[in-house]
């Protein structure tokens, strides 16, 4: 039927006269008995340039005809070409329906079909409707991520989208009805994606704002009425839906997608702080750990397939398990450390006998493996508290007698490889042996497992002797087993990629660094190997993806990462090996053999184009060679001049142009002469470099770290003392200015100084062992084991969202400033370039560009570079006094009162220590 002719016949019902009025609705009811009617007003309906009114006469036409003429009965049925047209271009015009009226007419169009054709002829409907569903609730959850407006915590709010909520979670497939695809497939369905945002938007609900142990101080002005009659009046309800669904899933009556079983485990952790709800929770407690946990850490068919098809891939999931945070076995360990930390009286020792029952086994029949495997997990998720708890600790030796030093006999692999894992972790957390024979027994049960057949329990057993070589007793039973451990760990580095076994690596390095200094070539050749081959690896795959034209998934930059990190770890590594040189004099044929083998990986490093992290570990490496083989290492100037000015030029990242400064400067640090001839040669020329350096230095962030300003420091001591003849042309002009560019480094030393040690400190506390106590979650009030917990996450959230605050108000501060008036902005707080301009203290709150890495001690970390300094200017007094006269005459007051500063520096230092 013809579309203009419909829309007259439908405009006409409106006109005032009526007998064309009349006439037209004869005519509109003759119509609708043809074929095409239907299909024809739906596509007038979603033409936006026809009038609304005509359209919504159409359909409230539309919805009588199908609600009288769709049931199979009907004395006036729909043609079937009608009836697929409407089924396809319903839902679409709900969605776009441009007024409420019209959304309730299309309803009642969808609700007359589903009684009818739904689902065994409308099964399109189920991913669409959920699609739908979907939409609309990561749409809410958006709107409420970040904050909770007034409207949003009223009960004509809530109170309708939480029931949508509740139903979204409760619905459950029609009879007869499945998803398509297995497991896999569903998880990426709309259905449970509907459910997904369903789970998550109560649980950001609860979190943010519903749950009064939660809340910040700041924020509890605006949420903490809305929280106190959430947790009591709403949380309950949230519980109650969560606990039918898992009840369901435990009965496997019910199928539950891991992400939503993520969710469900995040929210009871969230239940277990608030007395409220942790009354709710408490009697349910043991039940959730027993019948949801232990089944969630059971060793299962997905990781049997791994460990015994891929064991790599099962090693590198595996290292990973408990960190990720979408899992639900990450999130059931969370909920059950909640419990042990927070309830401790009242669920600790309820979940150790869980475990010990697991363990035991009940009635006549042993415990199956991988029951035992779900409760040494809870073990190894616990064994922080469990070493923290006087109690339970005393009794911890007879535990690993009876239950896990027997399976390092076992047949089954992967108890042999908990074994080694549990023994790691205790150890890790300071376990002590009492019996001596115990303790034996225990590392000579991890060094037979590095033989294992089976990959993942060579790789738990390395790691297990790496937090025990410490001891004394250990050392000295290693010794005669360190050839074939070192070449046990390397293998196990270069099938793994695994950082952890690198740090593994080190750890033994650093303990038997006498033992292993003979050999130490022959160390870093098995470590450049390694290199080479990540690299290429990581070479070969970007250059596969360019040729295919392929966008970056999410796995092959998972995959990046890991090659990345493991090239970080060799790196850190070979660093080590290098640092045992820096503590000998002797001088042999090893300097020149590290030298041949790791130049050649440095330039391979440096010419990759792979990502900016390659090229920033090459320069590791030349800081790890230039500070340990000091004056070995000549011959490698040039070219590694050369190719860091190169690599330099090929990328503007702050972070890659910040690490080819520093080796530059350590190559200056080595030795200036051979230096500033190679830099002459180079691209740019020295002078490009020296005008990149000075800006650094009188830039807040150019050289962001304490080390980066101490070894330039000592760098332009080095210039200071070479002789001026050997200075190039182009740098004689400003060579007055080294002592200016030094002082401007020291003005900038003493606050960096304090970042360093704020952060050092913080990163102590992360990981003390002194401060263990301090670290646990603190329980409940003494007086009331189930009161409202406020711990030190409480305390932390405080503290970021003070300080987000205070950001905020400055960054307020700063706008207004800035739109005073467009002439002022620009004169007053601008700088000539337009660009901001840092506060008068030289910096700003924003993030440094290269952290600080605590992880790496280097030669030069323990030179006081105020003493270097004062030496080396004393010294040019008198070894070149018109150089002194120059550089000292040239400073201009202010820069002459701070040389005065830090030449009194040690003097001062010295005043302020109070006598002993």
């Amino acid at each position: 039927m013809d579309a203009q002719v419909l829309t007259n016949l439908f405009a006409t019902t409106f006109s005032a006269d009526a007998t064309a009025r009349k006439a037209a609705e004869v005519e509109i009811k003759n119509a609708g008995q043809q074929g095409g009617m239907i299909s024809a007003l739906l596509q007038i309906i979603a033409n936006n340039n026809v009038d609304l009114t005509t359209r919504q006469a159409m359909v409230v036409w539309l919805k009588n005809r199908v609600v009288n003429g769709y049931p199979k009965d009907s004395s006036t049925p729909i043609p079937p070409s009608d009836r697929v047209a409407v089924k396809q271009g319903i839902v679409p015009l709900l969605i776009a329906a441009p007024s409420r009226p019209i959304r309730v007419q299309f309803a009642a169009i969808i609700k007359a079909i589903i009684n009818q054709d739904f689902p065994d002829q409308w099964p399109e409907l189920l991913p669409t409707g959920a699609e739908f569903l979907h939409i609309i609730l990561k749409t809410y959850v958006t709107s409420i991520y970040s904050g909770l407006s007034k409207h949003q915590q009223t009960s004509e709010s809530i109170v309708p989208w939480g029931t949508l909520l509740f139903q979204t979670i409760n619905l459950q497939l029609p009879a007869g009805v499945a998803l398509p695809g297995d497991k896999t497939d569903w998880e990426k369905h709309a259905w449970w994606k509907a459910k997904k945002w369903s789970y998550r938007t109560l649980n950001r609900l609860f979190e943010r704002y519903g749950n009064p142990t939660h809340i910040p101080k700041p924020m509890k002005k605006q949420y903490g009425d809305f929280a106190k009659n959430f947790v009591t009046t709403f949380a309950p309800e949230i519980f109650s839906v969560y606990l039918k669904q898992i009840e369901l899933f435990i009965e496997n009556q019910v199928w539950m997608s891991d992400k939503c079983l993520n969710l469900v485990f995040n929210f009871f952790g969230f239940c277990v702080k608030p007395k409220t709800t942790w009354e709710m929770l408490k009697p349910h407690a043991q039940t959730l750990v027993s019948r949801l946990v232990f089944p969630q850490l059971r060793f299962d068919h997905g990781k049997a397939e791994l460990y015994e098809h891929d064991p790599v891939e099962y090693v590198r999931e595996s290292s990973e398990d408990f960190e990720d945070y979408g899992s639900p076995r990450a999130a059931a360990v969370g909920f059950v450390h909640t419990l042990a930390t927070t309830r401790t009286k009242t669920a600790f020792m309820g979940i150790l006998e869980l475990v010990n029952q697991a363990l035991k086994g009940t009635g006549q029949a042993p415990p199956a493996p991988e029951d035992k495997y779900a409760a040494l997990q809870i073990v190894i998720a616990l064994a922080e508290v469990i070493m923290k708890n006087d109690e339970v600790k005393p009794a911890m030796e007879t535990f690993v007698v009876s239950y896990v030093l027997p399976e390092f006999s076992s047949n089954v692999g992967f108890m042999r490889e908990i074994a080694c894992q549990v023994l790691e972790r205790l150890s890790a957390w300071n376990f002590e042996w009492k019996d001596p024979k115990n303790h034996e027994a225990t590392f000579r049960a991890l060094v037979t497992a590095m033989s294992d057949p089976d990959l993942p329990v060579r790789v738990q057993a390395a790691l297990g002797l790496g937090t025990i070589v410490h001891d004394s007793d250990v050392r000295q039973a290693l010794l005669p087993n360190l050839s074939q451990i070192m070449q046990d760990l390397f293998k196990l580095t270069d099938e793994t990629d695994l950082d952890a076994l690198s740090n593994c690596m080190e750890t033994f390095i650093e303990e038997f660094k006498d033992e292993l200094l003979p050999v130490a070539p022959q160390l870093v050749a098995r470590l450049c190997e390694s290199y080479s081959r990540v690299l290429e690896e990581q070479a070969a795959k970007a250059d596969a993806e360019a040729e295919a034209g392929d966008l970056e998934t999410d796995a092959s930059k998972l995959d990046t990462d890991d090659k990345t990190m493991a090239l970080m770890g060799i790196t850190k590594t070979i660093a080590t090996v290098l640092a045992c040189f820096d503590e000998t004099e002797e001088v042999d044929s090893r300097f020149l053999e590290i030298q041949e083998l790791i130049i050649p990986i440095v330039i391979t490093t440096l010419r990759s184009q792979v990502i900016d992290v390659d090229a920033i570990n090459g320069f590791k490496l030349v800081e790890a060679i230039l500070l340990n083989l000091k004056p070995h290492v000549n011959d490698a100037i040039p070219t590694i001049i050369n190719a860091t000015v190169t690599r330099m030029g090929k990328s503007e990242s702050p972070n890659l142009q910040i690490a080819g400064l520093d080796a530059i400067i350590n190559c200056i640090y080595y030795n200036p002469v051979m230096t500033l001839q190679a830099l002459e040669q180079a691209q740019g020329g020295s002078r490009a470099f020296f005008d990149k350096w000075f800006a650094a230095m009188n830039s807040p962030k150019g050289l962001p770290r304490v080390h980066d300003k101490k070894l330039s420091i000592l760098a332009l001591c080095e210039l200071l003392k070479m002789d001026t003849s050997a200075v190039p042309p182009t740098l004689t002009e400003g060579w007055s200015g080294l002592v200016a560019g030094t002082l401007a480094i020291f003005k900038e030393l003493p606050e960096a100084e304090d970042r360093r040690a704020a952060l050092l400190e913080e990163y102590e506390d992360d990981s003390s062992e002194e401060d263990m106590e301090e670290d646990l979650v603190v329980g409940p009030p003494a007086d009331d084991e189930d009161g409202d917990v406020f711990d030190e996450e409480t305390a932390y959230l405080d503290m970021l969202a003070e300080e987000h605050a205070r950001l905020r108000a400055k960054q307020a501060k700063r706008i207004a400033k800035l739109t005073q008036g467009a002439e002022g902005a620009i004169a007053g707080d601008d700088d000539e370039d337009g660009e901001y301009a840092p506060s008068e203290s030289g910096s700003d709150d924003s993030e440094e560009t290269v952290p600080e890495d605590f992880s790496v001690e280097t030669a030069i970390d323990e030179v006081n570079a105020y003493t270097y300094f004062k030496q080396t200017l004393t010294g040019l007094q008198t070894s070149n006094p018109a150089l002194y006269q120059a550089v000292t005459t040239s400073l201009n007051v202010d820069q002459q009162t701070e040389l005065m500063e830090v030449m009194n520096h040690e003097e001062e230092a010295e005043a302020v220590v109070p006598s002993s």
